[in-house]
């Protein structure tokens, strides 16, 4: 169902925006419908032509059962660690209390000082769940991973509570395309699974995702990885101030076709800072936007594609976020924040040498296999 609301009341665009984002669509419309600033749906079904693999009839073995292992609660986040105002919300609602550009906010050298940090702890607490990702580790464990490192550097793990999600973090395995629920089923090797880690540090948002390879994972399985990746890098390099948004869609799809896989339509990138999910998008397909919605300088964003292997449309599970694709093919998901510069992006989500060193490996490292 797609919704439409003038962004015109504070509380209402990051309301649309975050519930666009988060929850299912009952129906789909089945023409592509033009961007206007008056509209705040941050994730509006999408669907164009021309996709290699989008006719086909092929239904992939599915390697997931709904609702076949438990998710326990949520770890509790200790009290010294800032909180942002959904975490104690019944309902997990984001209230905002400034407006933000529906054109993209300019972030000031505070701000943005502030959101690189955020953006390196989210890496590197992604890199923590990457490195943890081995056949027999659960879902659970490499959450509560993920959520004591945050907890550590006094960070909020982003996905609790947000319009009421369970977990610190989405874990999507193998079909599933995004806003998976870490759960007890223990990895086997052959999956492919995403990491969206988000994080809330002084005010700001750090988000990033990445697929790791567990075990044995098959030769269309890692050049489907791989061409998740390069779509993000490859988009990420033609950035500048003035480029239309839509450029960055048409050559995340270009990308795409050439690899033989298609883009998920129904989730894009979004502008982030002082909430998880700003306005406007940054489309992973072309043809969204009007021309003149273009980037400028000092804004920060992310570019965060969903690549398939086979037909992109998605299905949701009745947990109210799984989100599955219609014939089982599986799904790789890569994500940067990006800060614009004069002369280009800076990647706010790569890490230094010495960065890299600072990550405690040895805490994914000593994870063993429930008995």
């Amino acid at each position: 169902m797609i919704r439409q609301r003038r962004i015109s009341k504070v509380g209402g665009v990051l309301a649309a925006l975050h519930s666009s984002f988060l929850r299912p669509f009952s129906k789909t419309p089945s023409l592509r419908r033009p961007y206007s600033t008056t509209q705040t749906q941050l994730t509006p079904r999408l669907y164009t032509t021309g996709d290699p693999l989008e006719s086909s009839a092929r239904i992939f073995s599915p390697s997931l059962k709904e609702g076949e292992f438990s998710v326990l609660p949520a770890s509790p986040v200790p009290p010294h660690v800032q909180k942002p105002e959904y975490a104690t919300n019944p309902t997990g609602v984001p209230v905002l209390s400034w407006e933000p550009s529906p054109d993209g906010h300019v972030h000031s050298e505070v701000e943005v000082a502030k959101i690189r940090l955020a953006a390196k702890i989210a890496q590197k607490a992604l890199r923590l769940a990457m490195r943890a990702a081995r056949p027999g580790i659960t879902g659970e464990q490499i959450d509560h991973l993920v959520h004591s490192y945050l907890c550590s550097e006094g960070c909020y793990p982003g996905g609790i509570n947000y319009y009421g999600f369970p977990k610190a973090l989405c874990m999507s395995v193998n079909e599933v395309a995004c806003h998976g629920i870490p759960s007890l089923r223990p990895l086997v090797s052959g999956d492919i699974v995403s990491f969206d880690v988000t994080l809330f540090r002084d005010g700001v948002y750090g988000d990033n995702c990445g697929t790791a390879l567990v075990g044995e994972v098959d030769a269309v399985g890692r050049r489907l990885v791989e061409t998740a990746e390069r779509c993000v890098e490859t988009a990420a390099s033609i950035i500048r101030p003035g480029l239309p948004l839509n450029q960055v869609g048409e050559t995340i799809e270009e990308e795409a076709r050439e690899a033989g896989f298609c883009v998920v339509r129904d989730l894009h990138g979004h502008f982030i800072g002082r909430e998880m999910h700003l306005p406007p998008l940054v489309p992973s397909v072309g043809g969204y936007h009007r021309q003149d919605v273009r980037f400028k300088k000092g804004q920060t964003f992310t570019v965060e594609p969903m690549i398939s292997e086979g037909n992109p449309k998605l299905k949701t599970w009745k947990d109210g976020w799984t989100l599955v694709t219609l014939d089982n093919g599986r799904v790789a998901q890569h994500e940067h924040m990006c800060l614009l510069h004069e002369d280009g992006v800076e990647i706010l989500t790569r890490l230094s040498e010495e960065e890299e060193r600072e990550i405690p490996f040895h805490l994914a490292d000593s994870l063993q296999p429930p008995s």
